[in-house]
């Protein structure tokens, strides 16, 4: 019990006795609490326990390498580190002195949108400390290697040794249960408060920082050996973190939308919608956030109505309600094609300036290509696109019977038509 700090054990207590609603928890002595929450067995006190409420000496001893290294730079570019600090202690002690220091260089960004008022931290304290505890809680301490947190103005990076758990990928890892690779670790973090139940820790820091209208938490840099998170500290898109505030704010709890609703909705006001799950944006639909435009291949999506007169812009709203949908496209194509014989996919993007990406025609002609209303010919920068010789001859049987329909009605008198409106 020597190699235990008391005061860290204090801490670890009143968290525990907060989160479980537990004030009886305070009067158990500390080797009662180690025991209940298996951080003391029958062979002696755990690694978990050291790294958790371990004195320095303890850390040093058993754990040199559970190190929080903080560096400081002014940009992105600075090689050399303006401040350092090296915290070689109990992790209930060293979390808060963690946060104190970056909150220090916090900003408050005062976001003004119509009447709309809302002060947004340039770093998010749930976010960082949740993933200051992940990478404390998941790295492998068989690795002889510190926890890095690289601190800039405008972004945090933290570096932990080892690579995701087993299973997880970069792709997957908000979708995929974890396996902990410390369960005694993290199971105490959880019970305690610290952190989120086992796989919604990550659910959190994507929730919040894109619920803040920053950019997505960045793990790219992430490799077998170290999981690397960046997390922007930039308000990129202000009037979209206003919105999804007002919207959770209206929601009932068990309503709320999930972090896969708020990267749905991120997408789609990106024009980036091809890979959502259709049940999430059928969800969204029906909660009157998204609309849909045009069928088959040449659907689209876009935010709704609501979200338009949120941000007091409405005229964007009717632009993309309007010249969608396959009743004024296809005519515009066959019109375009009958006159000019063949055309570019850049052709096509000429007839709906600003309405679609690149991506988004190349969808809706390929679209008609399999339909058999288009045909393509030639590869690469050479393609071409025509009517295709079976959709000509169907609108020559439709026009024709269109014609017999008008002869009949005018001579019953019930039109009258000029040789020159004839169609």
């Amino acid at each position: 019990m020597s190699d235990i700090d008391p005061y860290a054990v204090s801490i670890l207590k009143k968290r525990y006795a907060k989160k479980q609603n537990n004030d009886n928890f305070l009067t158990l002595s500390d080797a009662q609490v180690l025991s209940d929450l298996e951080l003391i067995t029958e062979n002696g006190i755990t690694k978990a326990a050291v790294l958790l409420v371990g004195t320095e000496k303890a850390i040093h001893q058993y754990m040199p390498h559970a190190t929080i290294v903080l560096e400081y730079r002014d940009n992105g570019a600075d090689v050399e580190y303006k401040q350092r600090y090296e915290y070689q202690e109990s992790f209930y002690l060293a979390i808060d002195k963690v946060w104190q220091y970056i909150n220090m260089r916090n900003t408050g960004i005062p976001i003004h949108e119509g009447p709309y008022i809302y002060n947004i931290p340039a770093f998010n304290e749930s976010v960082i400390r949740e993933a200051v505890c992940n990478a404390i809680s998941h790295r492998s301490y068989k690795i002889a290697s510190e926890t890095v947190i690289k601190l800039y103005p405008n972004k945090i990076t933290i570096i932990n040794a080892g690579g995701f758990p087993l299973g997880v990928t970069q792709e997957n890892l908000l979708s995929v249960p974890s396996t902990p690779r410390n369960r005694l670790l993290a199971d105490v973090l959880a019970k305690t408060g610290v952190v989120e139940r086992s796989g919604q820790g990550v659910d959190k820091i994507y929730r919040n920082t894109l619920s803040e209208g920053k950019d997505t938490p960045d793990y790219s840099n992430s490799n077998a050996y170290s999981v690397e998170l960046t997390i922007s500290a930039v308000i990129r898109h202000k009037a979209f973190a206003l919105f999804i505030k007002s919207v959770q704010d209206e929601l009932p709890d068990d309503e709320k939308l999930s972090v896969f609703d708020i990267i749905a909705l991120e997408h789609i006001r990106d024009d980036d919608y091809a890979d959502i799950k259709r049940e999430t944006i059928k969800k969204l639909i029906s909660k009157g956030l998204v609309e849909k435009r045009g069928q088959t291949r040449a659907v689209r999506y876009h935010l709704s109505r609501k979200y338009y007169e949120f941000i007091d812009d409405t005229a964007s709203h009717y632009k993309q309600q309007n010249d969608l949908d396959e009743t004024v496209i296809l005519p515009t194509l066959i019109n375009y094609l009958t006159k000019y014989t063949s055309a570019k996919m850049g052709d096509f993007e000429s007839l709906f300036p600003g309405m679609f990406s690149r991506k988004q025609m190349r969808n809706i002609i390929s679209g008609y290509v399999e339909r058999k209303i288009l045909i393509r010919t030639g590869t690469g920068p050479g393609t071409r696109y025509e009517i295709s010789q079976e959709y000509a001859e169907k609108n020559k049987v439709m026009l024709k019977a269109l014609q017999i329909g008008l002869q009949v009605l005018r001579d019953r008198g019930e039109i009258s038509i000029s040789a020159s409106e004839n169609p």
